[in-house]
C-alpha cells in the first residue's frame, strides 16, 4: 500500500506540472516524468504487458516526438517558448464537476468491485485483448495520434 502511495504522490504532482508549468520543453519532460510513473503503477498492479507497453509507446515514442517537435519548431535557437494558462479557472471547475459526476454515477452503480483472481495468464489475456479483439481502436488512435503530431508542425511552420 505504501509503495502505491509513493508513486502516486509524485504521479499527481507531476500531472500538475504538465498542465501548470509555463514553459512547454518542462511541461513536456513533466509528462514523460508521468508515464513512466503511470507504468509502475501498471507494474504494481501486476500488468506487466500494459506496463512495458507504457514504457515503450507512450514514454519513448510519444514523449520523444514532443520533445523534437518542440525543438523544431522554435523560432530561434535558444529562445524559450511558453505556454499561457488560459482558463484556468474553468477548467477546474469543469474538472471538479466531472470528477463529481463520475463519484455520482459509480457510487449508484450495480457494478460488481469485489476483487477476483487473476487468469492464469494475464499477460496473454491482456495481449490477445488489446491486439486481436481490440486492434482496430489501437491502429485507430496510433494514425489520429500521428496526424495530431504532423498537423501540430504544419501549423508551427506555416509562415515558411
Amino acid at each position: 500500500m505504501w509503495i502505491f502511495w509513493l508513486i502516486a504522490i509524485p504521479l499527481v504532482l507531476f500531472a500538475l506540472g504538465v498542465v501548470l508549468s509555463k514553459n512547454l520543453f518542462r511541461s513536456t519532460i513533466y509528462l514523460g516524468a508521468t508515464l513512466v510513473l503511470t507504468a509502475l503503477i501498471y507494474l504494481l498492479l501486476h500488468a506487466e504487458l500494459l506496463g512495458f507497453i507504457q514504457i515503450l509507446l507512450y514514454t519513448g515514442g510519444v514523449a520523444t516526438l514532443l520533445v523534437f517537435a518542440i525543438m523544431l519548431t522554435q523560432r530561434i535557437v535558444g529562445e524559450d517558448i511558453t505556454q499561457q494558462s488560459r482558463g484556468l479557472v474553468g477548467g477546474a471547475i469543469a474538472s471538479l464537476a466531472v470528477l463529481l459526476i463520475l463519484f455520482f454515477f459509480l457510487g449508484s452503480s450495480q457494478l460488481d468491485f469485489s476483487v477476483r483472481p487473476y487468469p492464469e495468464n494475464l499477460n496473454l489475456a491482456l495481449g490477445k485483448n488489446l491486439f486481436v479483439t481490440y486492434v482496430l481502436p489501437f491502429e485507430v488512435l496510433s494514425v489520429l495520434l500521428l496526424a495530431a503530431i504532423i498537423g501540430a508542425i504544419v501549423m508551427a511552420r506555416r509562415d515558411r
